[in-house]
């Protein structure tokens, strides 16, 4: 699957840098977040990036966020 930049604010956030119709794999959209996660604002994740958040650490860090 791809995660496109626009459609998650926080990851757009912190990637303003990164054209917004970029798109980033799986491995590559949880990575970012990783190393980016002090620009994260947590508690105003909306609840669909939240779930995207959720779900790569699921499926693609084995069940740890690692930040």
């Amino acid at each position: 699957m791809t995660v496109r930049v626009r459609d998650y604010p926080q990851l757009k956030g912190a990637a303003w840098f990164i054209d917004e119709d970029a798109e980033f794999t799986d491995v590559e959209a949880l990575r970012f977040y990783e190393r980016n996660w002090k620009y994260i604002e947590t508690d105003t994740l909306e609840p669909h990036e939240l779930a995207l958040i959720e779900r790569l650490v699921r499926e693609v860090g084995n069940g740890i966020l690692n930040v």
